[in-house]
């Protein structure tokens, strides 16, 4: 697949997946679940962004802050739990989102100053050395397992009982697999797989 392709491709992922974080940041009444959408709808903000352009040095370090910061308040909600509701699913999914905010980190450190899938000139895999794409590769296919399993949640929540309650855990569902499927697919797509 083109490099253009590629980009196409992660951009309808991730604009998607975007507008549905946008769509639940702006629902929500609770501080907590507004600021984890509004880091969503960031990180599919960035990841639009690193499909076509460059990102500048100081752009690439601020969204490494952001993201590593962010993967530390979800290591904090894993472990403080989420008041009265806290379950076993919620601190899974708490560790989840850490790790995709530290997916996000290695990405934009692995990239380096030539990040950009769209540059089709450009030879992706000569970018990395061996460590930071072994880095991307570990990464990417760890995404690609959890798009897979995200997928198979989206199917099984088709068979709930109560329609408003399929609705919702297949647009969530979609939505996880969304981001992980464009992340899997920009991880390996800048090492040239």
């Amino acid at each position: 697949m083109s490099e253009f392709v590629t980009a196409v491709f992660v951009t309808a992922l991730f604009v998607a997946s975007g507008r549905f974080a946008t769509t639940r940041w702006r629902m929500s009444r609770d501080p907590i679940v507004r600021r984890d959408y509004a880091i969503h709808a960031f990180m599919a903000i960035t990841m639009i962004l690193m499909s076509w352009v460059p990102l500048p040095a100081a752009i690439r370090v601020g969204s490494i802050v952001i993201f590593v910061g962010a993967a530390g308040w979800f290591v904090l909600c894993a472990i403080q739990g989420n008041g009265a509701v806290t379950t076993r699913r919620f601190r899974i999914l708490a560790t989840y989102h850490a790790f995709m905010m530290v997916a996000m980190a290695v990405m934009f450190v692995s990239m380096g100053p030539h990040g950009s899938l769209a540059m089709s000139s450009m030879d992706m895999a000569g970018d990395h050395d061996a460590t930071s794409g072994g880095a991307m590769i570990v990464v990417g296919s760890l995404l690609g397992i959890a798009a897979v399993f995200w997928a198979v949640r989206a199917v099984q929540g088709l068979r709930h009982d109560s329609a408003r309650l399929r609705r919702r855990l297949g647009e969530h569902r979609l939505y996880e697999f969304a981001m992980a499927l464009g992340m899997a697919v920009m991880s390996l797509a800048h090492v040239g797989l």
